[in-house]
């Protein structure tokens, strides 16, 4: 959360929210949107995904109660897969959904930035010139290793 904060700041639209990482059990998407939903009766919601959960996302928990809730915003990966893409959007359009794809550059820099963070500080290197965290800044967040807290627990 912290993380987010810090990369998006204090930006008028954004709504930070910790629903997930409070809620307890599982966490599907459908929890979630159902959650935000009720929040914001008369808003519409855009769930943005990369293009390889738009091309399984039939595979997803109650995927067609999704589809009713929101519009699907895919952000393309990577060139040349729009034919492929469009394939999956219409299958999901059949089932009454609603999807936009979407290959700006601002989105896919954004898309790549974030998962190369998340990559980079789960291993603890912070050395990558693009990224505006270092290491401190996330330890002074509360950052911890997943991996290393995995490890460090208690065998029963």
């Amino acid at each position: 959360m912290n993380m987010l904060k810090l990369t998006f700041g204090d930006e008028g639209d954004i709504i930070y929210s910790d629903y997930e990482l409070k809620r307890e059990g599982k966490s599907y998407s459908l929890y979630t949107l159902r959650h935000f939903k009720e929040l914001y009766k008369d808003d519409e919601l855009y769930f943005i995904i990369g293009s390889d959960s738009l091309l399984s996302f039939h595979k997803w928990y109650e995927y067609e109660a999704l589809l009713k809730m929101c519009t699907l915003v895919c952000v393309s990966r990577t060139d040349g897969d729009r034919g492929e893409l469009e394939a999956a959007k219409a299958l999901l359009e059949d089932k009454g959904g609603r999807a936009i794809i979407t290959d700006t550059a601002p989105l896919k820099e954004l898309d790549s930035y974030i998962r190369d963070a998340v990559r980079f500080s789960m291993c603890g290197s912070m050395s990558g010139k693009r990224f505006r965290l270092t290491h401190q800044d996330l330890q002074r967040l509360g950052y911890r290793s997943l991996v290393n807290a995995y490890y460090q627990k208690p065998l029963h």
